[in-house]
């Protein structure tokens, strides 16, 4: 009895200090940014370690007081917890600082360089011409994506059946992102004119809502992280108390969001803390709705390291290579990471229509073990270094793809790469050829 206590506080401190460790590395960009100066808050390394803080060291308090609700809901149990959150948290260590070794190579800097650029300046009818193209364009989709459905009426009344209406009419939802792409370069060129614009506000509280009615929330998150970043490199530095605020904003939003269109819509009610509770209860009740079903990295990478262990050897991936094939014509596409990693830990949840997604990490881990975590970690590194070396050219289309493509990493980071990666090749590609025909020589 005596050497099994021993054993339970060797492996709690085993996990404490692999915590601690951990929050230290991934606070060593701050503090070096800090010293040296020249700190950027939308600098990739930055939010990266954010990003690995809320996922990874957050979640591994909640477990170690065993209050973490995503594990209970779930209804996951471990042979031996402790020793499988040590091996998850050594192994994100371990990953943490290969990131590091690839953001730091000097790959990103060769990247960098081939990467296409554009030209300065942008025609202004040029741009009103593709705007009217994008809205014309978009609405239309939207329109037969609704009518197809059974008509505007039929299609309010029944979101709580999104996935029924949207079935096989993903391709006419995509109109939401053309639309999307037409604000962001709406938003761009207003910025460089240092000019307010009502018609652009209203155009974009649009587009807000044609996402929302299609249960877009990554794409609504991806729109307003794009427009502070934007706001960033173009207009005035964000400091951390205006990013702090607008991170309460965005956590706001996001529970709004929950209660309405993941509550309300879906089974006719909203769940919330008891009021008998008191302040406490309901601010326990607002904090689970943010993290319980975001802030999940750790509890995905502790379940697949203990129940899957037949490799993948990157087959996971084959879903986004063929994601632009209909079913129709490819009625046997893989399936997403998330739903190989369901089926694999949870048949029964996959069945009942729901799939847990796999992590950046643990997809890595799920493909090619310890060494896919190494390497993948190490290529995303440089992918990054990449994005924010190009991003100085300091042209408003460079400006604009880099706002774009670090909206997303938070969702690659906490998700897979079919979803995220297919809504950002969808947002990216109609940008891509706006900028190409509104940019043109002074």
């Amino acid at each position: 009895m005596l050497l099994i206590y021993q054993a339970h506080i060797y492996a709690y401190g085993t996990t404490l200090l692999l915590i601690a460790l951990l929050a230290l590395v991934l606070l060593l960009p701050w503090i070096d940014k800090v010293i040296k100066g020249g700190f950027d808050l939308f600098e990739p390394i930055i939010l990266f370690s954010l990003f690995f803080l809320a996922g990874y060291v957050i979640p591994a308090v909640d477990l170690l007081d065993g209050t973490n609700v995503f594990l209970r809901v779930r209804g996951f149990a471990f042979e031996n917890q402790a020793a499988t959150m040590n091996v998850a948290l050594f192994y994100v260590l371990l990953g943490v600082i290969f990131f590091y070794i690839g953001y730091y190579s000097s790959f990103g800097n060769a990247l960098a360089r081939i990467l296409p650029s554009f030209e300065g300046s942008w025609s202004v009818v040029r741009l009103r011409r593709v705007v009217f193209i994008y809205i014309v364009l978009g609405v239309s989709l939207l329109a037969v994506l609704v009518i197809t459905s059974g008509g505007i009426a039929y299609f309010i009344s029944h979101l709580y059946r999104r996935l029924e209406l949207l079935s096989g009419k993903y391709y006419f939802a995509m109109g939401a992102l053309i639309l999307a792409a037409g604000a962001l370069v709406f938003y761009t060129y207003w910025l460089s004119r240092k000019r307010f614009m009502v018609c652009f506000w209203i155009f974009f509280a649009c587009v807000v809502v044609s996402l929302s009615l299609l249960g877009s929330r990554t794409s609504i998150a991806v729109l307003l992280f794009t427009l502070i970043t934007l706001w960033h490199y173009q207009r005035r530095r964000v400091g951390f108390v205006t990013a702090a605020w607008a991170v309460i904003g965005m956590s706001g939003i996001y529970i709004a969001y929950n209660m309405l269109f993941k509550e309300y819509f879906a089974v006719g009610q909203i769940f919330y803390a008891p009021y008998s509770h008191g302040e406490a209860g309901l601010l326990l009740s607002l904090w689970n709705r943010l993290t319980a079903g975001t802030l999940i990295q750790l509890q995905t990478f502790m379940v697949m390291i203990e129940k899957f262990h037949n490799f993948l050897l990157g087959r996971s991936y084959l879903s986004v290579l063929v994601s632009f094939i209909p079913r129709v014509i490819f009625p046997n596409k893989p399936i997403s990471p998330a739903g190989i990693f369901t089926q694999g830990i949870s048949p029964e949840l996959l069945k009942a229509g729901t799939s847990i997604p796999p992590s950046l990490m643990g997809e890595f881990y799920m493909n090619f073990s310890l060494i896919g975590v190494v390497i993948g970690m190490a290529l995303f590194g440089v992918f990054w270094k990449t994005l924010y070396i190009y991003r100085r050219r300091s042209s408003l289309a460079s400006n604009l793809i880099y706002a774009v493509t670090l909206s997303f990493m938070f969702p690659w980071i906490r998700g897979e790469s079919y979803g995220p990666v297919v809504q950002y090749l969808m947002l990216l590609i109609p940008l891509v050829v706006a900028l190409k025909y509104v940019s043109c020589r002074r």
